[in-house]
């Protein structure tokens, strides 16, 4: 059986997806002539706009990319009825019972190609979020045509959301980001600049990269400001992060990176020359760290004329079969009303104030259990790995270890979770180090809290609860507060972020493989979050932030200052979610108007909230009734 997949574009959809030098546009699928859901297994769709355009036109298609203003537009603007179109003729193995007998689905995508033919690999751009499915009516037809529009839309005729592409096995991502007035220019107006990144190859000479693909993305507290591919991006304008993407298959340790600065005029437009400019060749740092700040010096004429403050964040490959598998749902429960999530399982033990009354100790197996039983439809818990790399669910940095006579809290020593091996924590009394803020605790009391108790594993928690019972999973990694201190107050060596990030993962996902249970991943740091939306497709990213607060000293990063931000930085990611402190969230209305009027116009963004005031039922009705997916909270024993 033949089926003609077509697909079109509109042209305002065609500028903001398209690169037409490099891109081309793939179907993948749930049938084995689709490719069975993998990348490598897709069908690639042919142009039929551009193939009918040259048929009337001399326009080279060599001469077109929308990264110039010139023949691409030329182009665009010709295009017949405004629409970009492809197409594929599809030869199915199966016959038309068997794709009834199982309905097929199917996604789209856009990818980067190699300047090589010969060479396979691709950039993968943007995967529709939500399956199409294939319907067939006439079983006396010998072929059928599909006609398709990009992007996909839902029952109420809106727009359904477009997913980022993900790192390939071999395939590495360098942020650059440029905040609070990041440039110093001598004798230049430092207010009115941009810039643009190129990449080179610093392996036995210097060649520019042929291969590579940039993105970018500028947001404030009050709006993303640009959030499509470009080539100039805002310097020093008020409050403004930038982040400017370059995703590559070269090793990191080959690559120089060069920094123009431009003046711009009244419009935003730069000048022709770049008035600066500044190198940054990969370090060792940098490949050991993850992330690294550096100071560039900023050149003219081989004279220092400034310098420029960036962050620069390596992400690398986690190197999986599973990256090139597209993940045919991610709707877990956005269509369903606002479900309780048990916070640590029946709620926190040792933050309360008082020892618990209850038999139910935070973060143990039987907490969560209890809290499916008591309705919970999915639970919150916290992740590290031990000095073996073994994920445990713990909430802290470090362990308390009990080594000394004395009868009082002093008795108590501390010590890193990454300083212990998995089987040393279960073999010795080792507890949670909050027990360091309790007084006098009697023998009895202090066994109720041992290690023996405590401390599952990763594998232990997808093997001993239902799998009916969906996973909060919020990745630990302790990073600087804003007074100067850091969550490792003795600043203990922690694995590199991708190094941390990658065990975990794998973990999960030999444990989810059958993809039975619903998993998210949530983290406090904004670069996790970042790097975990990069490396993999298979579970949501949500950020996590403390939003304004007196609670706890703010996290130094500026994207953790005030809900709106990390909002906006969310979007700006491409990130799934959002997870909420309700404390500012019930102090001010606005910020939930504002996450929903983008929910209602973009779908798939899912809006959690934590926090003690979420032991208030008044509160959790109130941000229930405003339209939150979730709400995580302690007293889970307690009317929802």
């Amino acid at each position: 059986m033949k089926i003609k997949f077509q697909l079109s574009f509109s042209l305002d959809d065609a500028r903001a997806n398209f690169n037409l030098n490099k891109d081309s546009v793939y179907i993948c699928g749930s049938s084995k002539t689709l490719g069975s859901w993998n990348l490598k297994n897709s069908i690639e769709l042919k142009s039929k706009s551009l193939d009918s355009y040259h048929e009337n036109c001399s326009l080279s298609l060599s001469s077109l990319s929308l990264s110039s203003t010139s023949s691409s537009e030329i182009y665009m603007e010709n295009l017949a009825n405004n629409v970009l179109e492809f197409e594929a003729l599809v030869d199915f193995e199966e016959t038309y019972e068997d794709l009834i007998a199982e309905p097929v689905q199917y996604k789209y995508f856009i990818a980067q190609k190699m300047s090589d033919k010969k060479d396979t690999r691709l950039f993968l751009k943007q995967v529709e979020y939500n399956p199409r499915s294939l319907e067939l009516k006439n079983s006396n037809l010998l072929s059928y045509e599909i006609l398709d529009k990009w992007p996909l839309v839902d029952h109420d005729n809106k727009q359904t959301r477009i997913d980022h592409g993900w790192l390939l096995n071999g395939e590495n991502e360098f942020q650059f980001h440029f905040f609070n007035n990041p440039i110093q220019l001598w004798h230049v107006d430092s207010r009115n600049l941009c810039y643009d990144i190129t990449p080179w190859k610093a392996n036995y000479g210097l060649y520019e990269l042929k291969d590579y693909h940039a993105t970018s993305a500028d947001f404030d507290e009050h709006q993303i400001l640009n959030d499509k591919k470009t080539n100039f991006n805002a310097l020093n304008q008020k409050n403004i992060f930038s982040s400017y993407r370059i995703r590559t298959y070269e090793a990191p340790s080959d690559l120089l990176f060069q920094i123009n600065i431009y003046e711009t005029d009244e419009f935003g437009k730069p000048g022709d020359k770049y008035i600066a400019t500044g190198y940054f060749k990969v370090n060792r740092s940098l490949l050991e760290s993850s992330l690294v700040e550096v100071d560039i010096s900023l050149l003219n004429s081989n004279q220092i004329v400034g310098s420029l403050k960036a962050e620069i964040l390596l992400t690398t490959c986690i190197n999986e079969p599973d990256n090139y598998m597209i993940r045919k749902n991610y709707n877990y429960h956005l269509n369903r009303s606002c479900i309780p999530i048990g916070h640590r399982g029946m709620g926190k033990t040792f933050d309360a104030g008082t020892l618990p009354g209850t038999e139910y100790v935070e973060n143990t197996i039987d907490s969560f259990r209890e809290a499916y039983n008591r309705g919970a439809q999915m639970v919150e818990f916290d992740v590290v790995l031990t000095k073996d790399n073994i994920p445990i669910v713990y909430h802290d940095f470090t362990f308390c270890i009990d080594q000394l006579p004395d009868k009082t809290a002093n008795k108590y020593l501390s010590i890193g979770v990454n300083q212990l091996t998995y089987e040393e924590v279960k073999q010795n009394k080792i507890y949670s180090q909050k027990i360091l803020k309790k007084a006098l605790i009697s023998d009895d009391l202090r066994d109720f809290f041992t290690s023996k108790l405590m401390f599952p594993t990763l594998k232990e928690m997808c093997t001993q609860l239902d799998p009916k019972l969906g996973f909060n999973v919020e990745i630990k990694y302790p990073i600087d507060l804003e007074d100067g201190s850091h969550e490792l107050g003795n600043h203990l060596k922690w694995l590199n972020r991708n190094e941390y990030v990658d065990l975990i993962i794998k973990e999960l996902y030999q444990l989810c493989e059958d993809e039975q249970r619903c998993v998210i991943i949530s983290t406090f740091d904004p670069n996790l979050c970042s790097m975990i939306r990069m490396k993999q497709n298979k579970f949501p990213v949500l950020f996590l932030t403390n939003g304004v607060t007196n609670k706890w000293v703010p996290y130094k990063d500026v994207r953790c200052k005030n809900t709106q931000r990390s909002f906006n930085f969310a979007r700006a990611e491409y990130l799934h979610g959002l997870v909420a402190h309700a404390e500012e969230l019930t102090k001010d209305m606005h910020i939930i108007n504002l996450l929903f009027s983008h929910t209602s116009k973009s779908a798939n963004f899912l809006a959690y909230s934590w926090g003690d005031d979420l032991n208030d039922l008044d509160k959790r009705q109130l941000l229930s009734q405003a339209g939150l997916n979730g709400i995580i909270y302690d007293r889970i024993n307690e009317s929802f």
